[in-house]
C-alpha cells in the first residue's frame, strides 16, 4: 500500500508542476502590464510575457518541489541497488 502512495504522490507532484508551470506563463501574460515594455526594443510583448512567467516559475518550482523530487529519485536508486 504505501508503495501505492508513493508512486502516486510522485505522479501527483508531476503533474501539478506541468499545471504550475502553465499557470506562472498565464498569470504573467495577463497580470505582467504592457507599460513595462515601451521601448520599440520590444515588438513581441506577449512573448516576452510568456517568457517571463515561464523561467520566474520554473525557478520557483526548483524551490519548492525539487527536494521532494530529489528525495523520490534517492529512493528509486536505493530500490534499485536493493534489488541486485
Amino acid at each position: 500500500m504505501t508503495r501505492l502512495i508513493v508512486f502516486f504522490f510522485a505522479g501527483i507532484i508531476e503533474l501539478l508542476a506541468w499545471l504550475f508551470l502553465v499557470a506562472g506563463m498565464y498569470a504573467a501574460y495577463h497580470f505582467i502590464p504592457d507599460g513595462v515594455f515601451q521601448h520599440e526594443f520590444y515588438q513581441n510583448r506577449e512573448i516576452l510575457k510568456l517568457a517571463i512567467g515561464l523561467f520566474g516559475t520554473f525557478f520557483l518550482e526548483v524551490i519548492l518541489f525539487g527536494p521532494v523530487l530529489v528525495l523520490w529519485d534517492i529512493r528509486k536508486s536505493l530500490k534499485v541497488i536493493e534489488i541486485k
